[in-house]
């Protein structure tokens, strides 16, 4: 989702778009995802120090609205980037870089066709690969 879209969104639901607000969104729009770890030292850099619970906050804030996704790695904390379309995600087991992944038509398929086959409603599912990113791999 464009951060122009996210704006007005907020501005539409008479949501106050902070300096503080902007420069999350902005962080997250670049590549990602983001911990709160990494999203603090960009706050600093444009003169906007936070604590963890700050950030948090403000992330939960935005997760609650629908604007972005709170990922669930295993074994990891949690990390957060832009609502964009479904996609999944390796976790280099070398440099621990997260590198969003699209599936083939063919899985995705499959995927839908386990709400056929066991006849149920799934709303949200988490699927993680785990190897070696391309820079790892030479």
């Amino acid at each position: 989702m464009p951060t122009k879209k996210i704006y007005q969104i907020l501005k539409d639901r008479e949501e106050r778009l902070t300096p503080r607000r902007r420069a999350i969104i902005e962080t997250l729009s670049k590549n990602g995802p983001w911990s709160v770890d990494l999203i603090l030292p960009e706050l600093k850099k444009r003169g906007l120090p936070a604590n963890k619970t700050t950030v948090y906050r403000e992330l939960n804030f935005l997760n609650n609205l629908g604007l972005i996704n709170e990922l669930h790695l295993p074994g990891r904390k949690k990390y957060y980037e832009i609502q964009t379309e479904h996609h999944h995600h390796l976790i280099c087991s070398k440099c621990k870089k997260i590198k969003q992944l699209k599936l083939p038509a063919i899985l995705c398929k499959m995927l839908a066709d386990v709400t056929y086959i066991n006849n149920c409603t799934i709303t949200n599912h988490h699927l993680e690969f785990s190897g070696l990113c391309n820079r790892c791999n030479k």
